[in-house]
């Protein structure tokens, strides 16, 4: 599934910020609380745009970042671009999450709902069922069902539109 570099790495330098480093080309650009040293972004160890400490492998994108925002060396014009595209980012990417958030939360109730209904399907309607039965047998205990006499084959035609005689209900003509 394609996704933007952002998204799947929201700690990775911009691209705007990456152009920003071109003016930091003669001095250290980051700085290593574990190993205490200085770095130069050429002396960095970069992966998928996040910049590693040489020796100990901490990730320096943000000692990097910092470092963006208050060097001397990169114009006041490329600093607000960076931080601005830093910004977007975030906020798309936090809206990302919440869309992300809210789809699964969607999906968990539509997987609710269909367990409700596969339930439900799998259950006899017994209060229908029994509803019916106990009015198909008063109709039979006072006569307004035949119960004798009945032919052992029932011819099956369309319906007429009349009331069906055990439950009251329309016998439509596609019935």
């Amino acid at each position: 599934m394609p996704s933007h570099h952002d998204c799947r790495a929201p700690r990775a330098l911009s691209s705007d910020e990456r152009f920003a480093l071109a003016y930091c080309f003669d001095h250290p650009v980051a700085d290593c609380a574990r190993c205490r040293r200085g770095y130069r972004e050429v002396d960095l160890v970069a992966h998928s745009l996040t910049h590693f400490c040489p020796s100990c492998r901490q990730d320096l994108t943000a000692s990097i970042r910092a470092h963006l925002e208050t060097c001397a060396m990169v114009p006041e014009e490329v600093r607000r671009r960076a931080r601005a595209a830093r910004e977007a980012a975030e906020t798309l990417i936090k809206r990302s999450h919440e869309l992300a958030d809210r789809a699964d939360v969607l999906m968990r109730e539509a997987e609710a709902t269909l367990a409700e209904l596969r339930d439900t399907r799998r259950q006899p309607a017994s209060k229908d069922v029994d509803a019916l039965r106990l009015a198909i047998r008063l109709r039979l205990a006072d006569g307004r069902l035949p119960h004798q006499n009945i032919p052992p084959t029932i011819s099956g035609e369309p319906g007429d539109g009349s009331a069906c005689a055990a439950c009251d209900e329309i016998v439509r003509r596609g019935d």
